[in-house]
């Protein structure tokens, strides 16, 4: 489950979701992102505010393949 550790704008949550659906399903530009952990971690960087990227976080187990 990927969420928020604080509340952040509704915009820069729209923009980063719309850009990390794009990197982590392989419709944008880049590679596709078969593990959703490093995509997640990939994209952090693309909120415009670093407090917003810094809130970012998932929980749930890892995947042990």
């Amino acid at each position: 489950m990927l969420g928020f550790l604080w509340s952040i704008t509704d915009r820069d949550v729209d923009i980063w979701t719309i850009k990390f659906l794009e990197h982590w399903l392989g419709q944008g530009p880049g590679s596709h992102e078969a593990d959703f952990v490093k995509a997640v971690s990939n994209l952090r960087s693309h909120f415009d505010w670093t407090i917003n990227s810094a809130a970012t976080v998932i929980y749930g187990l890892p995947d042990m393949k």
